[in-house]
C-alpha cells in the first residue's frame, strides 16, 4: 500500500465495494433481521446470521413435530374408525348367525312334528 496511491484507491475502493452507512442512519425496524450489539455496542452481523439459522431450524423441529402430532392423530382417527367398523362387522355377523339359527331351529321344529306325526301314524296301524 503506497501512501501516493492513497487518494487514487480509496474512491474506487468506495464505488467498488460501497460504503457503510453510519449506525445512525441505518433502520433497524421490526419488520427487519435483528442485529444484536457486541461488547463495543457495534452491530454483531455474525451473531444475526446464527440467530437467524438457529430460528429457521427451531420452526423447521417445530414444523415437523406439529406434522408428526397431526399425522399420528390421523392414525388414531384411522384406527378408531376401522376398530368401529369391525365393531359393526361382528355385531352384523352375530345378528346373522342367530337368524341362521332361528332358521334351523324352526326347520328342526318342523321335521320334529312330521316325524312325531308319522311315528303316531305308524303306531296306529300296529
Amino acid at each position: 500500500y503506497y501512501p501516493k496511491m492513497a487518494g487514487v484507491l480509496d474512491p474506487l475502493k468506495a464505488k467498488v465495494y460501497g460504503e457503510k452507512k453510519p449506525k445512525e442512519l441505518k433502520d433497524y425496524g421490526d419488520d427487519r433481521r435483528y442485529y444484536p450489539l457486541n461488547e463495543k455496542g457495534s452491530v454483531d452481523e455474525w451473531h444475526a446470521l446464527e440467530h437467524h439459522k438457529i430460528e429457521v431450524a427451531k420452526s423447521l423441529e417445530e414444523s415437523k413435530k406439529r406434522e408428526e402430532k397431526e399425522r399420528k392423530q390421523n392414525l388414531n382417527k384411522d384406527l378408531n374408525q376401522l376398530s368401529q367398523i369391525r365393531q359393526v362387522q361382528r355385531e352384523m355377523e352375530l345378528l346373522e348367525r342367530e337368524q341362521d339359527l332361528r332358521v334351523i331351529r324352526e326347520e328342526q321344529d318342523q321335521y320334529s312334528s312330521v316325524y312325531r306325526q308319522l311315528k303316531d301314524e305308524d303306531k296306529q296301524f300296529k
